[in-house]
């Protein structure tokens, strides 16, 4: 297997029609082929499929391009990282959720540049703060109305009203494509956290290891995902005003009492930063899936976070650099309200 004697491929992003079962509407879907892909026949392809947040929806089709503003497949076309996955890149329709579009108001859709990569827009968020965290309130509805209810009913207009086409998409990828059945990975952020732990709870036999990014799930189905003892890890912003820490905890707290055993370093982690950070710290680990496969044991997501240049502070267990892993603090992820929320440098 390999490329050392022939010529590398250029990564291509292919757009993918289909109809949707939520809308009754065709449709289209962004998929990545990674560097490679079309030269090393031999190769079987580890994927993710990512879900995007609530600013980012829109028809599929003129819209479909705002996917590629957060993500790994920004990271891979826009930013021109090499990660060596085929990505799906679906976009969640608008529904009755509107409201949400004025987030990219202004904005322009991503572009990938014939050469070299934009600037990050979140550059601007990476200075260091020493002032300790400000949590934002837990009782009170976050932006655009999120509740801590979200987790258990689904996000209104979410991920969870697409979930046959998300499955037939990648159903799609593993029968098209020199895909690899027991690699396939599931993250989201936001509203795409919210359709991680869904789609995690209602099908644990379709994913190797799943990372959501900032949402809720479901305290109730946490058992399913204890039984195949899924690797997971679980990203957060203590400074997130849309989806408030505090509603990380129950599906944290849920897996340990269901006797998931990678609740611990380093399988699963909640960082107490803000929510770009959380998302920044996110996309260093996204490489380490292609490690875990369908039906690893838990300590196979060991280097999920381990590709990151930036340091990790667990704010569940004592904070630690990667690849010098803490042990976990006493009582675990159920003293997690009682541990002091630090902001780390980077």
């Amino acid at each position: 297997m390999g490329t050392s004697n022939q010529q590398s491929s250029a990564a291509q992003l292919l757009r993918k029609p289909y109809r949707s079962t939520a809308t009754n509407e065709g449709r289209e879907y962004l998929l990545y082929l990674p560097a490679d892909y079309e030269t090393d026949v031999d190769k079987r392809w580890p994927v993710i499929l990512f879900l995007h947040g609530g600013g980012e929806r829109g028809n599929g089709l003129g819209d479909l391009d705002y996917v590629l503003w957060h993500g790994p497949l920004a990271e891979a076309w826009i930013w021109n990282r090499d990660l060596p996955f085929i990505m799906i890149g679906p976009q969640l329709p608008v529904f009755d959720r509107a409201e949400q579009l004025r987030l990219r108001e202004g904005r322009p859709k991503p572009q990938r540049l014939p050469e070299g990569s934009p600037p990050r827009r979140d550059e601007g968020r990476l200075q260091v703060t020493q002032n300790p965290m400000v949590r934002a309130p837990d009782s009170a509805p976050g932006i655009f109305g999120t509740t801590a209810d979200w987790g258990i009913d689904g996000a209104p207009g979410g991920w969870q009203l697409c979930e046959q086409d998300l499955l037939s998409m990648v159903d799609a990828t593993l029968r098209e494509y020199r895909a690899d059945p027991d690699r396939v990975y599931l993250t989201g952020l936001s509203y795409g956290g919210y359709g991680t732990w869904h789609l995690a709870t209602t099908r644990p036999d379709r994913w190797a290891a799943i990372a959501p990014i900032c949402g809720g799930g479901n305290p109730g189905l946490a058992y399913r995902l204890a039984e195949v003892q899924m690797p997971i890890w679980i990203f957060q912003g203590g400074r997130d005003v849309v989806v408030k820490p505090a509603w990380s905890y129950p599906m944290a707290n849920a897996l340990e009492k269901a006797g998931h055993t990678s609740v611990r370093p380093p399988s699963m982690r909640i960082v107490g930063t803000t929510a770009g950070r959380a998302h920044m710290r996110a996309r260093t680990s996204i490489i380490g899936f292609s490690r875990t496969n369908v039906g690893s044991p838990p300590c196979a997501a060991r280097r999920l976070c381990l590709q990151g240049k930036r340091r990790l502070v667990d704010d569940v267990f004592t904070p630690a650099f990667p690849g010098r892993l803490a042990q976990p603090a006493t009582g675990g992820l159920s003293r997690w309200r009682e541990r002091p929320q630090l902001d780390a440098p980077l």
